[in-house]
């Protein structure tokens, strides 16, 4: 085990043991490299001394480095560097290895890529290298070009097995510092490294197989698959983006073996090296690609390369001239602005907003015992300070133009509406102002607020202006069954608009606007499912807005220009980049908040949950096969694209189900097992069924009805009730389940019918919002009354006397049992993090699934404009 001091450097020349130092070659992760020269065997070896120069860690980390060492000293390959010896001499710990004469792969790789069969060749070479270690039970975990050296005939070594303790993160602008994911350290470069390695599970051969996919990328484009401004934006990427596209001269089966090596998952990854290895000598023995024109298959012509770079300058610089803008719009400076992370918890941090003057920030945080609080701190760095200290919940901070004051909602306990408070923004006390509101918004003179609040009915929420204290209250819009959530008003610049959220469920968002005075409606943005648009804030210039949207792709920033031009996307990567808030000199703050989403099932006797599968970005909607062995879910994509997935209740085995350019979510089995109703993602929704046995799928057509979705199957398995969008509202209908007319089945509105076990009644919501209530009707359209005064995704239990559903909380999202005979309900003890997750109960009234948010990290972030 080390002992000596790790400040002490070799000296050239010097005897380490019987190795002679002859030369430095670099530094590695762990210590410093030089040549040396063994006199014992006469042979030139590279010496790693551990620590030496002050470039070790602890003592504890060279302990565990070196006897992993040991542990990859047992590893013999032609494509592994040797590792001969772990030893001590004079007080200092080294590893004396193999000596490559070559560079590493990372100098060699031109800025287009390598040949197609030079990258082909490397790669099986490397594969079977990892191959033989995974035999052995040793993983790399940091394997990368700059860790792969090239000798002159053509031979790969891959260095450092098992050597690796630190992570080298380097982004575009070349930042390197150590990162650790939950308590441990992070192993690694972070270009190279698995999701799930990132998301805190331990590295294994799949991780290594990642690490190869993106070696192979790098390898065949010369650039990296992943790619981000800094850090926040890398990890973003690798977490949830899909590679950057092929260029044109990577074949198509070359892509496939990398493409299906960075796949996310890693139970979709290659299973093993050797599977790696073994699709690249297929391609090798079986394929011959001629090189594209221009391409050869060694030097690169540096005339040419210099002709075609002042070509495209001279381009570019034509062009220039040409759309030149006398004044830079604000849209393009904050685009190509600077990035500035403020905050990084792996604890709830959230909502934040900037004062009107760009240096002041508020936020609320979430301890580890759940408790949240308002907090504020300076932009420029420094010591948060604690505005509120209680149990209730705080959410949608919000600075009064002024900057000094900070209106807010409150939800305390069960049952208890929210309210909105204001607190003076450096502390003081918190005043109570506008009861049932939620989702404040100043108007710019800072004389009104606006917000949200539940009708007097409860049938809708509505979107209210009113002075702060709540006086002169006056409703301006209101939810309807189409649109059943509206949330995130703000006031333009000159006060004469209001834009705000209207969302039909999920993350199915859109931004609308509307006259501070209730008139000229309109939608701000339009774009198709499934694209969403969410959390608007007005440009100083008030010209447009800010907003997030997954309209590129990944979930980002952008602007939206009021005459209704092109939006412009001002953040890149993969985010999610979300609520942004405008200060007057046009900087953003914004949030990156790292989710996953899980499926579970809840034991309804005693109380315990276990995970059947998680995904990034979205798990939703399950349903339970009739036998209960399966649970069918929602899973949607980076892309927005939902399709159906089926997991075992056993072990969570999945397996894809839909795969249609409409997407599909919803699913409910047929009565016999057989097969899976569902509706289309994108407008106008329809229904459909697909046939597990051979994956057979039929649109159902009901004549009569339009934009047709959540169907449930009668117990008879005959008839389907679902929702259909009439002109005022959406209704329940009934039809058969083939299709064909159906019959209205309430005069009131409703969504997300359920059929009682007997298949007598139908429970229904008045909405997918959480205002409307649960009803019960018969089956023949008689006997309708209302059971709850809140809450929707009424579910029934298997005795036909009780009905589950879900409603709002002071802690957010609560599931709900309510008596038909009593009426009443009780809450059921379960921990559900974040909002709309519907659930599901199985047949035998044991289990209850649903999806579950599932946080990894927040983090605050700057964008200012240059």
């Amino acid at each position: 085990m080390w002992s000596g001091p790790p400040g002490i450097a070799i000296v050239l020349g010097e005897t380490l043991g019987h190795y002679r130092i002859e030369a430095r070659l670099g530094s590695g992760g762990m210590g410093v490299v030089y040549r040396a020269r063994d006199d014992r065997l006469q042979r030139t070896v590279a010496i790693k001394v551990v620590g030496d120069g002050g470039v070790g860690g602890s003592a504890e980390d060279r302990g565990r480095l070196l006897e992993e060492a040991r542990a990859a000293s047992n590893l013999n390959h032609p494509n592994i560097c040797t590792v001969y010896e772990v030893g001590e001499a004079t007080g200092r710990a080294f590893i004396a290895m193999e000596y490559v004469d070559g560079p590493p792969l990372s100098q060699s790789i031109p800025t287009d890529g390598l040949p197609f069969e030079t990258v082909v060749r490397l790669g099986i070479q490397v594969a079977a290298a990892l191959a033989h270690a995974h035999s052995r039970g040793v993983i790399h975990r940091d394997l990368k070009t700059a860790n792969i050296v090239v000798r002159s005939d053509g031979g790969a070594k891959v260095l450092d097995f098992g050597l690796a303790r630190r992570i080298e993160v380097a982004g575009s602008e070349g930042l390197t510092q150590s990162v650790r994911v939950g308590t441990g350290p992070l192993l690694g470069t972070l270009s190279y490294i698995a999701p799930e390695v990132l998301l805190g599970q331990l590295a294994d051969a799949r991780s290594d197989i990642w690490a190869l996919g993106v070696v192979l990328y790098e390898a065949a484009t010369g650039a990296l698959p992943f790619r981000g401004r800094n850090e926040f934006e890398l990890t973003a990427a690798i977490l949830r983006a899909p590679p950057e596209p092929f260029p044109a001269h990577v074949p198509p089966l070359l892509r496939t073996v990398i493409q299906r090596s960075l796949a996310k998952e890693p139970a979709q990854r290659y299973q093993s090296a050797a599977e790696v290895h073994a699709a690249l000598e297929a391609i090798q023995s079986d394929v011959v690609m001629p090189l594209p024109r221009g391409r050869e298959s060694g030097r690169r012509r540096p005339w040419l390369v210099a002709a075609a770079a002042a070509t495209v300058l001279l381009a570019a610089l034509v062009v220039w001239w040409i759309v030149r803008p006398r004044a830079v719009p604000w849209e393009r400076l904050a685009a190509a602005g600077s990035l500035t992370r403020l905050s990084s918890s792996d604890e709830r941090t959230y909502d934040p907003d900037v004062s009107p003057d760009g240096r002041m920030l508020t936020y609320v945080g979430e301890s580890a015992d759940g408790q949240t609080d308002l907090y504020v701190a300076r932009v420029a760095g420094g010591a948060q300070l604690r505005l509120t200290d209680d149990e209730a919940r705080e959410d949608t901070p919000r600075f009064a133009p002024d900057g000094e004051r900070i209106a807010f909602t409150r939800r305390g306990a069960k049952g208890a509406e929210p309210e909105i408070r204001v607190v003076p923004a450096l502390g003081g006390d918190v005043l109570a102002s506008i009861p049932g509101g939620a989702y404040p918004a100043w108007s710019p003179d800072g004389r009104r607020l606006a917000f949200m609040r539940r009708r007097g009915d409860r049938t809708a929420v509505e979107l209210v202006v009113a002075s702060p204290d709540g006086s002169e209250a006056r409703a301006v819009f209101a939810s309807d069954s189409v649109y059943p959530f509206i949330r995130s008003p703000a006031w333009s610049p000159d006060g004469r608009t209001i834009a705000f959220v209207r969302g039909t469920g999920g993350i199915a968002t859109e931004i609308w606007l509307i006259g501070a005075d209730g008139s000229s409606l309109r939608r701000a943005v339009s774009d198709p499912p499934p694209v969403f648009a969410d959390s608007p804030a007005f440009t100083p210039d008030g010209r447009g807005f800010v907003y997030a949207s997954n309209r590129g792709g990944a979930t980002n920033l952008w602007f939206a220009p009021l005459t209704g031009g092109t939006p412009v996307r001002l953040t890149t990567g993969a985010g999610p980049d979300e609520v942004p808030s405008v200060a007057r000199n046009g900087t953003v703050v914004f949030l990156n908040s790292r989710w996953r989403i899980s499926l579970e099932l809840h034991d309804l006797a005693d109380g315990t949950t276990r995970t059947l599968t998680t995904h990034a970005p979205f798990l939703w909607g399950p349903a339970f096969s009739p036998d209960g062995r399966e649970v069918a879910f929602s899973r949607g994509e980076v892309d927005g694209i939902w399709h159906v997935w089926i997991a075992a209740s056993s072990d969570g085995a999945t397996r894809q189900v839909t795969s249609g350019e409409q997407g599909e979510i919803y699913p409910r089995f047929s009565v016999d097992g057989r097969a899976l109703f569902f509706h289309t993602w994108k407008t106008p929704r329809q229904i459909g069924t697909v046939s597990l046995a051979g994956g057979h799928r039929a649109m159902l057509d009901f004549s009569g009805t339009t934009g047709e979705a959540f169907a449930d199957v009668s117990p008879d398995g005959r008839w389907l009730a679902f929702t259909s969008v009439d002109p005022d509202a959406e209704h329940i209908y009934i039809g058969t389940a083939t299709g064909g007319p159906a019959r209205r089945l309430t005069a009131s509105p409703g969504a997300v019918p359920k059929w009682s076990p007997d298949g007598s009644r139908i429970a229904f919501a008045a909405n997918r919002g959480y205002a409307g209530g649960i009803f019960v009707i018969g089956a023949d359209g008689t006997g309708e009354r209302r059971l709850t005064a809140e809450g929707s995704w009424p579910v029934w239990l298997p005795g036909g006397d009780e009905i589950g559903y879900l409603a709002f909380g002071a802690a957010g999202q609560e599931v709900r049992i309510v008596t038909l005979a009593t009426g009443e309900s009780r809450t059921l003890p379960l921990k559900v993090v974040g909002t709309n997750h519907p659930f599901a109960i199985s047949p035998d009234g044991r289990s209850l699934a649903t999806t579950n948010g599932v946080h990894l990290s927040d983090e605050i972030w700057l964008l200012e404009p240059q």
